[in-house]
């Protein structure tokens, strides 16, 4: 008695063209590669914000906002980094790193509505206190850096929060 053998029909993608299984091939590597520079940018983001609000940041804030109410009228950090220095580093701390999430926006290293969503507050507050209350000289490293992270951050709030904006702007910035 002779065996039957009995063929299995070969994978449905094998009838594919090339051109299709290559489409496939480029659309999935796509994906894979979108998803995990998104990955990337929210590990980097929620990193970044574990920083901000860790111990040393946070004294640094907390000092550096209590330096700013302090002032005087007239007073900026030029005349705070001439006279008091130690009272000065904890300002030029929390203004160094909003220089780097203004490096890491522009590089496209972090996303700009989660920058929003993380830092919106902050960047609101550390902008009308330095910025336009003119305690950071325009001149200085900063200045520039946190008035362009504003604008980002005013843009998606607006999107966001649309007729509710104007009200948590007033809310943040004092």
């Amino acid at each position: 008695m002779l065996a039957t053998v009995t063929q299995t029909p070969p994978p449905f993608w094998l009838y594919l063209s090339p051109t299709i299984s290559a489409c496939v091939v480029i659309a999935t590597a796509g994906f894979v590669y979108w998803y995990t520079g998104r990955r990337t940018k929210r590990d980097r983001i929620w990193g970044l914000y574990q920083e901000f609000t860790g111990v040393e940041m946070l004294t640094a804030r907390c000092r550096g906002e209590n330096n700013l109410d302090s002032m005087l009228d007239g007073d900026d950090l030029q005349k705070m980094y001439n006279s008091d220095f130690e009272r000065y580093l904890p300002i030029a701390q929390v203004v160094s790193f909003f220089v780097a999430l203004h490096h890491l926006v522009q590089g496209r290293r972090i996303d700009e509505r989660e920058l929003a969503s993380f830092f919106g507050e902050y960047i609101v507050w550390w902008h009308y206190r330095l910025v336009i209350g003119d305690r950071i000289p325009r001149t200085w490293v900063g200045s520039k850096q946190l008035s362009e992270l504003f604008v980002i951050v005013d843009k998606h709030k607006r999107e966001e929060l649309g007729p509710n904006y104007e009200r948590w702007l007033s809310d943040t910035r004092y």
